[in-house]
């Protein structure tokens, strides 16, 4: 479904998506700015396509959409401010793109199920920014070499021999909040 009724639309920002939505939300080409608290307590909404031309997403923006799965951030948004995503408790991973070069603290808290992140190399990512358990990777090349390394390890325990996991993988990628390895 696009837009649903009750939605309000001012210029090229999209704001006030009534609470009582149920279902995916798809925001209209030519939206610009997703405006603070836009989606704030759509408990309901599962998931949120937001198109290619928007470069700002308020904070709180989607704040408690407690069954939200899926969003997409356009290349082109610069900094995911604060509490953007707070309390999205079904969201389990993350890509934010290279555009983005800041996460604000607060702006995946409470998300209890976010089980990893992958932010451009180079994003200031403050140390509240993600649930404490939520691994951060720098590139999906390096998430997908960290899952390599884990089943590597896991398979050669029980005396079988992966063929292609035994040739150097790149260092193991660090978390941009306290520089300690993932």
């Amino acid at each position: 479904m696009d837009v649903p009724p009750g939605c309000r639309i001012e210029g090229t920002t999209f704001e006030r998506c009534p609470t009582n939505f149920v279902g995916e939300i798809t925001v209209p080409e030519g939206i610009k700015t997703i405006g603070w608290r836009a989606c704030w307590n759509c408990r309901d909404i599962t998931v949120a396509r937001l198109p290619n031309g928007v470069t700002e997403i308020g904070d709180e923006a989607f704040c408690n959409c407690a069954s939200l799965t899926d969003i997409n951030i356009p290349d082109g948004v610069i900094r995911v401010g604060s509490g953007t995503f707070a309390e999205c408790s079904e969201l389990t991973n993350i890509h934010i793109p290279p555009s983005v070069t800041t996460v604000d603290g607060g702006a995946f808290a409470d998300c209890e199920k976010l089980a990893y992140a992958i932010v451009p190399r180079g994003c200031t990512v403050s140390d509240t920014a993600f649930p404490p358990a939520c691994k951060i990777f720098n590139s999906i090349f390096d998430y997908r070499a960290q899952l390599a390394r884990k089943l590597a390890n896991e398979m050669d325990g029980d005396g079988v021999d992966i063929v292609g996991m035994h040739s150097p993988l790149p260092e193991p990628s660090v978390d941009s909040r306290s520089g300690r390895d993932i």
